[in-house]
Order: structure tokens, then C-alpha cells, then sequence
């Protein structure tokens, strides 16, 4: 039965990381926060001397050309939700405010759902259910990563992060709604996801991608990966989740071009560079100069990290800032609430290549004669 820690959480079972780098039977290194070696301690010496390397100059370049800007939000959706509820449909409400406000129109990148739902409900009933959801995903997020941790310190400042996570992710709905249950229901998603439980993941990928289309780059991500590892089942799990958002928008754009809305102006409404918006959706008030590196740092410890979670989340992070703008779709800011939690990872990835970067040990053989 695995110990626990200073916190009453179940303690992960430390690994062996070798210190010489792969070339040559070494000694043992206990990992610095975590409970077990990351991904990096198996990297033969050189190879993590360049990497601390390339690390190194990346950081330098983040900071002296941090990109910033606030992402793009939604100012007339509560003028959309307030004519939904004077009896007006959702369609009919989207044409008189292009007809009123040419600003309007990154509104029509969103199928209904959302807006249907936030018409339908009163303004508190939303407010708790957001505030629900968030808590659901801070609990989860403390059972997947606590864990993963063997000090208490290090423990307590996962939860910090998690929580600053949480706040970004609220912060980004009460500027963009889409955007902002699009990150919390992906992010829901993937910690949720395990090798034997996928449905209810796949489901809420399904249901961050009817909200926001940019979602249905998570659910493709997946499936990939699924596919990669060999599981078939969760891989179509996945597929379907996608192909059932793209039916979602594709019924949409119907509606869109019966409204005679140009579609091809629509599809390259956003303009702002996905590190931008990832930036000030993730690391709100934070300065450029330090959000930057901190991004990257963050990325680091999820990939670093020795669990399925932490390539999924890397790769969710790293297409979304690099396909953002995409036929108009916002998918940097998916992983708005993993980027602070991925900072808590990132010491034992720097020190894995800081002590392999430094490790010259040579290892003589001596032979006696009888």
C-alpha cells in the first residue's frame, strides 16, 4: 500500500532515474520535488547539456521578445443572451446585431448551445454552475497531481497553482464565455481521462467542442495519441466526440449561410498570435517579460512528466497556441487552466537536466592478474 504525505494524499511510488546519463551502469538521483524521475532522467548526458542549453536561450528570447495582448473577448454577447430572452431566437437576434454592429461578428464563430442554455437559465443558476465546475475540476486536479509529489511544500504549492488555474479559467469566462467552458471543459477532460476510464472524458471533450468549435482540436489531439498508444476504442471514443461537434458546426454554418452571413470574412476575424492569447488568458496580470518564460517552463514540466497526462497536455498546449487563428477558431487558449499547475512539474525537469548537464563521471576498469 503506498504511504501518504504531509497532506493525507496518497504518496506515488518513487522511480529510479539514472545520473550518468545512459552511458554507463550510475548511481541513483532522488528526484527533487517529485516522487518519481521525470521523462528527462533517462537522457544520456549530452543530450541534456544541450537541452539545458537550448532551455537556457529559449528563456532568454521569451523575455526580451515576450509577445502580450488581451485576448480577443465577446462584448456583445450579453446584448445576444438579453434579446434571447425578450423571445427572440438565437439566429434572428445574431442578424440584427450584425445589422447593428459589424463588432458582432466573431459571435457567429459559436453554434447556439451555450447561448441557448445561458437564455434559458437564470444569471445565478450559471454562476453556480460554473463555480460547481470549477471546484469539480480543482478537486480532481488535487487527486491526479498531489500525488505526484513527496514533500508536503511541494504538495501545498500544487494546489496553489491549481487554484491560480481555476482563477484564469473564471477570469477568461467572464470575458469569453465559449472560450472559457471550451478550457474548463477540456481541461475537466483530460484530467478525468485514465487508460480504463475514457467515456465520460470523451463526453466532455464532445461537449467543450459544441460550445467552442476551437475544442474539437483537443478531441483530434486525443485520438491521435489513443491511436498511438493502441487503443482502439478510446481512440474512436474520441473521433466520435469530434465528428459529433463538427455535425454541431456544420449545422450551424447551414444557418449561417441562409442568413447570407460571409463566411470567408468570419473564418479570419482573429488576428492575435496564439502565445499572446494563451499568455494573458493563463497568466492574467503577470508581466510579458516573466509570463513568457513561465509558459515554457510550464510546458517543460508537463512534458517532463513520467504520466500519459503530462504528453496530452503538452500537446494540447503546444497545437493550440500553433493552429490559433485557424479558420478563425481560438485554440490557444485551451489550456488556460493547466498552464499554472504545469509550473509545479517544472523543478524536477530543471534539475534533471541541470545534474545530468554536469555529470562528467568517467568509470575506470581494472583488471588483475591471479
Amino acid at each position: 500500500m503506498p504511504s501518504s504525505g504531509c497532506w493525507g494524499w496518497p504518496r506515488a511510488s518513487p522511480a529510479r532515474s539514472p545520473r550518468s546519463g545512459g552511458n554507463g551502469p550510475g548511481g541513483v538521483t532522488a528526484p527533487l520535488w517529485q516522487a518519481g524521475a521525470t521523462r528527462l532522467a533517462a537522457l544520456p548526458a549530452r543530450q541534456r547539456r544541450w537541452a539545458l542549453l537550448a532551455l537556457l536561450v529559449m528563456l532568454l528570447l521569451a523575455a526580451i521578445a515576450a509577445p502580450r495582448d488581451d485576448a480577443a473577448g465577446e462584448p456583445l454577447y450579453a446584448a445576444l443572451l438579453s434579446g434571447m430572452r425578450y423571445g427572440s431566437g438565437f439566429y434572428d437576434g445574431l442578424s440584427d446585431l450584425l445589422r447593428a454592429d459589424p463588432a458582432a461578428r466573431p459571435m457567429g464563430l459559436f453554434p447556439p448551445a451555450l447561448a441557448v442554455v445561458d437564455s434559458t437559465l437564470p444569471g445565478w443558476t450559471t454562476m453556480l454552475l460554473l463555480a460547481a465546475t470549477l471546484t469539480g475540476w480543482l478537486w480532481i486536479g488535487m487527486l491526479r497531481l498531489v500525488p505526484l509529489f513527496a514533500r508536503g511544500g511541494a504538495q501545498a504549492l500544487a494546489i496553489a497553482l491549481l487554484a491560480l488555474g481555476a482563477i484564469a479559467g473564471a477570469l477568461l469566462w467572464a470575458d469569453s464565455p465559449h472560450a472559457g467552458w471550451a478550457a474548463l471543459l477540456v481541461a475537466l477532460a483530460v484530467l478525468v481521462r485514465r487508460n480504463d476510464r475514457w467515456v465520460g472524458a470523451a463526453a466532455l471533450g464532445a461537449l467543450a467542442a459544441i460550445v467552442d468549435p476551437a475544442a474539437i482540436l483537443a478531441s483530434g489531439i486525443l485520438a491521435f495519441i489513443a491511436l498511438f498508444d493502441g487503443s482502439r476504442r478510446e481512440a474512436a471514443g474520441w473521433a466520435a466526440a469530434g465528428v459529433l461537434a463538427l455535425a454541431v458546426l456544420g449545422a450551424h454554418l447551414f444557418a449561417l449561410v441562409r442568413l447570407g452571413l460571409p463566411l470567408s470574412e468570419e473564418w479570419a476575424s482573429l488576428h492575435i498570435g496564439g502565445a499572446a492569447r494563451l499568455i494573458a488568458a493563463a497568466l492574467p496580470g503577470v508581466p510579458a517579460a516573466l509570463a513568457a518564460p513561465l509558459l515554457l517552463l510550464a510546458a517543460l514540466g508537463w512534458g517532463a512528466l513520467s504520466r500519459p497526462l503530462g504528453l496530452r497536455v503538452l500537446a494540447i498546449l503546444a497545437a493550440g497556441v500553433a493552429c490559433d487563428g485557424v479558420f478563425g477558431a481560438g485554440t490557444a487558449t485551451l489550456a488556460t487552466l493547466l498552464v499554472a499547475p504545469g509550473l509545479a512539474l517544472a523543478p524536477d525537469a530543471v534539475a534533471d537536466l541541470y545534474r545530468g548537464a554536469l555529470d562528467r563521471r568517467r568509470f575506470t576498469v581494472t583488471r588483475f592478474p591471479r
